[in-house]
């Protein structure tokens, strides 16, 4: 409870007021705790082999390129989603032991924010779900995507469809050291930082600004609605 009200912004000359009892002060009294007392965020994260132009070709990677697979070594750490303690954001992603959403996810957390990924080719891809309606169910609603692009065609922030997906964060690699990275916004979404559009970033430094420039446009994406 502490956690939350610290963050709660008193006036000096506020003065506490009585809250009447009721069934649903109550309520919400008990389920303070389990407020996460951090900001929350979920990022979704594609992969796009060579010749892959449509979203069931890109939601259908398992795998990735080894630059790809390093680069979420780096994003964020591998959590195993069924073992993740109740402090912990999963941005809707399967805990049980079904592991409906997968077994594994990549996640990041500092003193004040906890980011989860909805990473496509961690998620799995069903024989009994060919149009992969449960990894579009995450990944359609997520605000920002960051896309690893190894095909040689431009990425469409529009291939995979979705109810938001306003931010396209695009990594492509030009050798093994040094990464273009460009911004496919919609204009109502205010540019950020601190990657601009068609950056080039050295490998050591692209998945930390790769991630805070994800974590401001979704704060943009916010001040959108």
């Amino acid at each position: 409870m502490f956690l939350q009200l610290q963050q709660m912004p008193f006036h000096r000359n506020a003065k506490a007021r009585e809250l009447e009892s009721s069934r649903r002060l109550d309520r919400a009294v008990s389920l303070l705790d389990r407020v996460l007392p951090v900001e929350t965020f979920k990022v979704a994260v594609l992969y796009v082999s060579d010749g892959q132009t449509s979203e069931i070709q890109i939601l259908g990677n398992s795998y990735g390129s080894p630059g790809y697979s390093r680069f979420l070594s780096q994003i964020g750490e591998t959590v195993m989603l069924k073992e993740l303690e109740g402090g912990t954001y999963s941005a809707g992603l399967d805990r049980s032991a079904d592991g409906l959403d997968g077994e594994y996810s990549i996640f990041w957390q500092n003193e004040i924010t906890q980011l989860m990924f909805h990473v496509a080719t961690l998620m799995p891809t069903r024989a009994d779900d060919p149009a992969l309606t449960g990894k579009k169910r995450h990944i359609g609603n997520d605000y920002v995507h960051i896309v690893w692009n190894d095909a040689d065609n431009t990425y469409d922030r529009d291939t995979v469809t979705g109810q938001f997906n306003f931010v396209a964060i695009v990594i492509s690699s030009l050798d093994s050291e040094y990464y273009k990275v460009n911004i496919d916004r919609l204009d109502s979404v205010k540019v950020v930082g601190p990657v601009v559009d068609s950056q080039v970033i050295h490998v050591d430094q692209l998945a930390p600004l790769v991630r805070q420039t994800a974590l401001n446009y979704c704060l943009a994406c916010y001040e959108r609605l």
